[in-house]
């Protein structure tokens, strides 16, 4: 929060316990530590089935290391004890350099200088016994139930379609090392996959015991995919201008996007799966009219309203505000301070611009046909509120409005108003 003007780059915004501080000049970045691929040059070997009277082969870059054969009795086509055998032939051909380690019917195979090799598995049941997985699979229900501790895999899909490629990361029930578990879904290995905490946000947090602690906050790191399937929040290599909360969701304004966090976890920025489209995942939205700079946000007429310097967006989002029923269009075209957020003032808001030594204050309004519009309620005094003007704070029960501007610290600048019904009948600064 070093700032030399913490007025204009120094935005909060209090949610429950938690203050948000955002500095608009910290250009959000990624974590420089990638995910971890535990075994990034290895083998899954898996024998699926055992049959009578049945080839299996495992060749290793072009060679054949391993090869056995079943007879007609039936303790020969034990799964397992097929596995013990390719994995005794493996150890003595391939020799040093390489780690054989064996768990009832999976064999791992390391390269243990972490080079490249292939690796393919055939048997003589048209390759429907004998598995080998190599970095990828072409599905996941192929896979075996016991593994290494955290192995990962990518799973292609259909080869033609990138968008239907994920990843999954094996977890042992018990949290041994290899054993039985569960494959679920997760990032892909070798990407960043964490936000930087330090450039994010930072929170002024209330504690249970009623003190207050700044400090950087936790922020749910990417769960699956990668940049193509799960791509990284748009705020990414830009400020943050605000923070705001809208329809349970943390929200930033970032160059021209605006970005919302999975309802189910508001620190959360990254899908959750890849697999399926989610109403509540986060949501990123750009301002598609123009190339502009958003600078705030307020919720006005059951709508958002997005203000850059130079235009108003409204954004909209149905009974769920989801990736698959948001939408944003242009609202109006009137310039607005970057340096003072607009405000809610019943029925109608108000916002500002500069022009020259003075400030004009606008106040947008539901026209008959249910749009949007502002008028402007400083034409009859074009002289008389300052430049810099850095704050508006509205009281509805009063039907006022004051001004604070850094030109004259000792002055509060007051517009008072009265509507009859739907009509203003009076107002004066």
């Amino acid at each position: 929060i070093t700032s030399s003007d913490p007025l204009k780059e120094l935005d909060a915004s209090t949610i429950g316990d938690y203050t948000f501080v955002v500095n608009k000049t910290k250009t959000v970045e990624m974590d420089s530590e990638l995910y971890t691929n535990p075994y990034p040059a290895s083998a899954l070997i898996f024998v699926r089935q055992g049959d009578y009277v049945t080839d299996y082969k495992i060749t290793i870059n072009g060679a054949e290391k391993a090869a056995y054969t079943t007879t007609d009795q039936p303790t020969s086509t034990k799964t397992n004890g097929i596995a013990t055998e390719l994995k005794d032939k493996l150890t003595t051909n391939l020799g040093t350099g390489w780690t054989i380690t064996q768990k009832n019917s999976t064999i791992l195979i390391e390269k243990n200088n972490g080079a490249d090799f292939t690796i393919l598995a055939t048997d003589s049941n048209a390759d429907y016994n004998l598995y080998a997985y190599y970095k990828e699979a072409n599905s996941l229900q192929t896979l075996p139930v016991v593994a290494p501790n955290g192995y990962i895999l990518k799973i292609v899909g259909e080869q033609v379609a990138v968008e239907d490629d994920y990843y999954v990361r094996f977890e042992t029930t018990d949290g041994s090392n290899f054993g039985s578990g569960t494959w679920i879904e997760c990032s892909a290995p070798d990407i960043p996959y964490k936000l930087d905490a330090s450039t994010m946000p930072h929170g002024l947090v209330r504690e249970a015991n009623g003190t207050f602690t700044f400090k950087q906050l936790d922020w749910t790191p990417r769960g699956a995919g990668d940049e193509k399937t799960a791509p990284s929040p748009s705020f990414i290599g830009n400020t943050i201008q605000e923070v705001f909360t809208h329809k349970g969701r943390l929200a930033f304004i970032a160059a021209d996007k605006s970005c919302y966090s999975d309802t189910q976890d508001i620190f959360s920025f990254f899908k959750k799966t890849t697999q399926t489209e989610l109403d509540t995942d986060p949501i990123d939205v750009t301002s598609n009219s123009k190339m502009v700079d958003l600078k705030h946000s307020l919720a006005f007429n059951e709508e958002l309203l997005l203000f850059s310097p130079t235009t108003e967006f409204t954004l909209r989002g149905g009974d769920v505000f989801s990736n698959s029923t948001v939408a944003i269009s242009l609202a109006m075209n009137y310039e607005c301070s970057s340096n003072c957020k607009p405000v809610n003032s019943g029925n109608t808001a108000f916002f500002l611009f500069e022009n020259g030594e003075y400030s004009k204050m606008m106040e947008v309004y539901v026209t008959s046909t249910y749009n949007l519009d502002a008028r402007e309620i400083t034409e009859q005094c074009p002289s008389y509120l300052p430049k810099n003007i850095y704050k508006i704070a509205s009281s509805t029960a009063n039907n006022i409005a004051c001004l604070l501007s850094t030109e004259h610290r000792d002055t509060i600048y007051c517009y008072n108003y009265y509507y009859n019904s739907e009509q203003k009948a009076q107002s004066a600064w």
